[in-house]
């Protein structure tokens, strides 16, 4: 059964860490069980981060105990149950048919600025991230978010939220009008085209800052051998390992989008996993011997994925390219967007 998280779960079991020493890092998740791919995913980040960084780690929970968030206190993390100032908005948009409250996860993110209360920045990560060495503050911080780009290395024009450097106190004073954006935008709008990542570019369009590719180095992007943060977005480990085991339902777009990177980047993912293996060293993670397996088949198989479903269309979409002019009001660079959106997948059909 699983158990609300009190005001004691509020506390670090981190005696032997030195808080004044690194960044304080949050990361999020809904409810997941420590034996999933997901809960993989989630102990590889906190594992790599105690043992290769000087991060505070703290995870922003919808609320419950179970046996990942005993094993995130067992290793020092601080579990937050978030506020979900957007449950109700999204419990709406599913009744209406228009957004899943398996999303509700996402947006758990956007409350860090309002959780926080020491730290003037800190560090946001998706729980699909590994640390390779440690993550200080970059020496410019951002006004209100540094990022990286989303697929290609040099695509500034739309960035990925799977690792953000925040500046609390202007966050925390723009979080209002945020929330109403992203509120307004299920309430009223498509929610199959919608999502947290989405709501952060539209809303600090023109007011975000360029992060070090290093501070979100994705496998495809080639060696990540000099870089901080290796984020495995799109395909996570266990993802690879069943192209390898298991038979896949590769009809889905869901597998082809996933097939398609590691089919067309093996190196980058032969690297990424050795790399993996390197930064858990010494820890208590079982799945590092199916890991260097991988990396080793990954070096001398090809992925056993169907030449004929490999498409990396996706990486020529401009749907970053949104056009519109960051001065127009709120409701209209979202109109605006949506209405661009509409006319390419119509020309695309």
């Amino acid at each position: 059964m699983r158990r609300l998280i009190g005001t004691a779960g509020l506390t670090a079991r981190a005696a032997d860490r030195d808080d004044t020493r690194g960044l304080k890092w949050y990361f999020a998740s809904n409810q997941q069980r420590l034996g999933s791919g997901h809960g993989l995913n989630l102990r590889l980040a906190v594992l790599s981060a105690r043992r290769n960084t000087r991060l505070r780690p703290h995870l922003i929970t919808t609320g419950f105990r179970n046996d990942l968030t005993e094993w995130m206190e067992a290793h020092g993390v601080t579990v937050i149950p978030g506020r979900q100032p957007m449950a109700e908005t999204i419990r709406a948009g599913e009744a209406a048919g228009r957004y899943h409250t398996r999303y509700l996860g996402h947006w758990l993110r956007c409350e860090v600025p309002m959780l926080e209360e020491e730290d003037p920045f800190v560090l946001y990560t998706d729980f699909d991230v590994v640390f390779l060495r440690d993550v200080p503050l970059p020496p410019r911080p951002p006004r209100y978010i540094a990022c990286a780009p989303e697929f290609r290395p040099d695509g500034w024009h739309y960035f990925n939220s799977g690792a953000m450097v925040m500046n609390v106190a202007n966050m925390r004073r723009s979080f209002p009008e945020f929330l109403r954006s992203a509120k307004h935008q299920i309430d009223t709008l498509d929610g199959k085209i919608l999502n947290d990542q989405y709501a952060y570019n539209n809303f600090y369009a023109g007011r975000w800052n360029r992060l070090d590719l290093r501070y979100n180095w994705k496998p495809y992007w080639g060696d990540p051998s000099e870089a901080r943060i290796l984020h495995f977005h799109g395909p996570k480990l266990h993802n690879v390992r069943a192209m390898y085991t298991q038979p896949l339902p590769w009809e889905q777009p869901y597998w082809r989008t996933l097939a398609s990177l590691v089919a067309s980047f093996p190196d980058g993912y032969r690297a990424a996993f050795e790399a993996v293996f390197a930064a858990t060293e010494g820890t208590d993670l079982p799945e590092r011997a199916w890991i260097r397996e991988i990396a080793d088949r990954l070096a001398t198989q090809p992925p056993p994925v169907p030449p004929e479903i490999v498409d990396l269309g996706f990486f020529n979409n401009d749907y970053g390219k949104l056009g519109f002019d960051a001065r127009w009001p709120l409701d209209e660079r979202i109109h605006y967007a949506i209405r661009r959106w509409r006319l390419r997948r119509r020309q695309n059909a």
